[in-house]
């Protein structure tokens, strides 16, 4: 198997650098760009469970590549339900010590994409924003997030779009043009 490419963004801009570009008075930092990507995937959980909740079930939401939680964070904020259960996964250590101070009803591994500590046909929604391009193996990725998604389970996975041969972020270990991504997610999740 081949070497994953070592994320060293959190070493670099802080452990909780996403918390950082998405505030509005941290001017130094703030992405807008980012915080739109995080809002597209908040909306599109939100508008998913206001469809397709009719009952008080338990709902388990999975962040694939959480880092420092804020993309679970936001959905908190703007969900506010008992009975949301939210967990995320990542290979920083340190990441994942900001999501728990910062979301601390959420459960939060340290695991790979490829080996999710969870039983099968656990999830009812399971998102990842830009995780995708960091790993060596998608299709396994994708394999093992249909592995722990319950039947008819939303999935929502974001990734930036290959405008060269070669990847534009020394970070990413591939880019996908858009029909690549398309036909990879179609593969993988033609029936769940």
């Amino acid at each position: 198997m081949l070497q994953e490419i070592q994320f060293e963004k959190y070493n670099k801009k802080g452990a909780d650098y996403h918390y950082k570009q998405i505030n509005k008075f941290n001017f130094k930092n703030f992405n807008i760009s980012v915080l739109a990507r995080y809002q597209k995937h908040v909306n599109l959980v939100v508008n998913y469970l206001k469809n397709n909740l009719k009952n008080n079930n338990e709902i388990k939401i999975l962040d694939i590549g959480c880092g420092d939680g804020v993309l679970l964070y936001l959905i908190n904020k703007k969900i506010k339900k008992n009975n949301i259960k939210l967990y995320g996964v990542d290979l920083s250590e340190m990441a994942l010590e900001v999501a728990r101070k910062k979301l601390q009803n959420g459960f939060f591994i340290k695991t790979d994409v490829y080996n999710l500590k969870f039983e099968d046909s656990f999830f009812d929604i399971v998102i990842s924003s830009d995780v995708i391009e960091h790993v060596n193996y998608p299709d396994k990725m994708l394999e093992e997030i249909k592995r722990v998604c319950k039947k008819n389970a939303f999935v929502a996975i974001s990734t930036p779009i290959k405008y060269t041969k070669k990847p534009l972020d020394k970070m990413h270990f591939q880019e996908f043009f858009q029909e690549d991504f398309f036909n990879l997610m179609e593969k993988i999740f033609y029936k769940l």
